[in-house]
């Protein structure tokens, strides 16, 4: 279906919105987590401009992925754990554990 979908340049967002469904809906149905009935299958197919019967075809490429793009290899991701030098070039608190704020007043929103 993911195939199909994006054949037709729409997005999950969008399709769901033609539905009448919600996004998150439409990815666990591309997914294969949601047991849909036979009326579902029929929207579907008709909102996709196929026969119902087109949506339990293979899909032809695994070039469509579903979820967040894998990381390339080799590529590691930063080192969350690292202490960050400040933006305003000021020294950072010694005191504070690496990886907290220097002072968690600052970070609270104005009352």
């Amino acid at each position: 279906m993911a195939e199909l979908r994006a054949e037709r340049g729409l997005t999950q967002e969008t399709l769901a919105e033609k539905l009448g469904v919600s996004g998150v809906y439409v990815r666990r149905v591309e997914l294969g987590r949601e047991n849909l009935t036979i009326r579902s299958v029929a929207r579907f197919a008709a909102m996709l401009a196929v026969r119902t019967a087109d949506l339990f075809v293979p899909p032809a490429s695994r070039e469509v992925r579903v979820g967040r793009p894998r990381r390339a290899p080799g590529k590691l991701a930063p080192d969350a754990s690292a202490p960050k030098a400040p933006e305003d070039g000021t020294a950072a608190d010694a005191s504070a554990p690496q990886g907290a704020p220097a002072n968690l007043e600052n970070d609270r929103p104005a009352r």
